[in-house]
Parts: C-alpha cells; sequence; structure tokens
C-alpha cells in the first residue's frame, strides 16, 4: 500500500512560506544601495542573474526621505564599461514605479560590468560609478551551464518524411478511375449474362 506523506494544513504552510523565504532571493537585495548627496540611489539589474546575449537593462532608483524622485530622464545619463569599452546609454522612465529608471542593454560578454551616473538632481552635481566586482549586483554570467539541449554539430539533424510525388490528388484520381472502371466490367457482366438467357 502507498502511503501518502503531507503535511499537516497550518504547520505546512508555514514551513513552505519560511523555505521560499530562504531559497527565493529578493531583487531588492541584487542591488547596491547608496546616499548620494541626501538621495538614495539603489543600482542593479533589472534581471539578476544577467546572462551574456540575454536583453536587459540597467536599474536606477532615486529616492529622497522615501518619497521617489521624478523625472531624473532629463537630466541624468548612464555610461556602461566593460574592459576599455564606454558606451553611453539613455534613461527611461519606468512604465510603473516612480521614481525608477531603466537603460536597455543587451550584455554580449560575461565578466564584471561598471555603471557610471553623471549629470544633475536639481542643482547638485552627479558623479558615481557602480561596479558589479563589489559583489553588490552581479556580473554578467555564461549561459552555457543553463542551456539545454546541448548545442552539438555532431547532433543528427531532425528527419522530415518526404512527401509522395503527385500528393493526394493524384492518388484520389487513381482511386476513381479504378472505381469507375470496376462500375463499368459489373455492368457489361450483367449485360452479356442477360443475353445468353435469353438466347
Amino acid at each position: 500500500m502507498i502511503k501518502k506523506i503531507g503535511f499537516p494544513s497550518h504547520h505546512g504552510s508555514a514551513l513552505l512560506i519560511c523555505w521560499f523565504a530562504v531559497l527565493v532571493p529578493d531583487p531588492v537585495q541584487a542591488h547596491e544601495h547608496r546616499e548620494v548627496g541626501g538621495y538614495e540611489f539603489r543600482v542593479g539589474w533589472q534581471n539578476e542573474p544577467a546572462y551574456a546575449g540575454q536583453p536587459n537593462a540597467v536599474t536606477l532608483a532615486v529616492s529622497r526621505a522615501k518619497k521617489p524622485v521624478k523625472d531624473l530622464e532629463k537630466h541624468l545619463r548612464l555610461e556602461i564599461s566593460f574592459g576599455g569599452q564606454r558606451r553611453t546609454l539613455e534613461l527611461r522612465p519606468h512604465f510603473r514605479e516612480s521614481g525608477q529608471y531603466l537603460a536597455f542593454v543587451l550584455p554580449t560578454r560575461e565578466g564584471d560590468y561598471q555603471f557610471r551616473f553623471f549629470g544633475k538632481i536639481g542643482e547638485q552635481s552627479i558623479e558615481q560609478t557602480f561596479d558589479s566586482t563589489q559583489g553588490e549586483f552581479s556580473g554578467v554570467r555564461a549561459t552555457q551551464p543553463i542551456e539545454f539541449p546541448e548545442k552539438s554539430s555532431n547532433a543528427p539533424a531532425p528527419t522530415i518524411k518526404p512527401k509522395e510525388k503527385g500528393g493526394g490528388s493524384e492518388t484520389s484520381a487513381r482511386a476513381d478511375i479504378l472505381g469507375w472502371g470496376a462500375l463499368f466490367l459489373s455492368g457489361l457482366a450483367v449485360v452479356v449474362a442477360f443475353s445468353r438467357r435469353r438466347k
């Protein structure tokens, strides 16, 4: 006999909630928090962990006295760098979260990235660099460990059964000819048999 194993309803639910709270990372924990002249900056990747070759975005959330700071896309810019390469990206306001901004990017190589925000908030000049080597947010990872199925040049290509020449219409035409031929022979046999009786 197979016995069902389960938790009592209340204790089991509480245990599962605690388990998931430990195992599932909080997205906010994957961002770096920093006080910048009375403002709180929160910076990281939109999708953590970030993978090479996968669309992503650099996120920036700015608040003051726990209130979101709006319209910073007009005054702040982002420079993303990897190795000796740099590119300036435009910040766009998040369509749902006030005081949050996105700079869309597709990171092409795994490794550590740096985000430099520069410009002004009000009359205050901003020049802040956030680096994934500090461990507050992740660098970009290779996709190979999570790829499935494996890419292989030796893997057999999927086979596709070729269609018969002429298709279904030719087969249908042959069936019609055979049907009419059988009907003609049956009629001829009846005529022959009837004529013999009359003799």
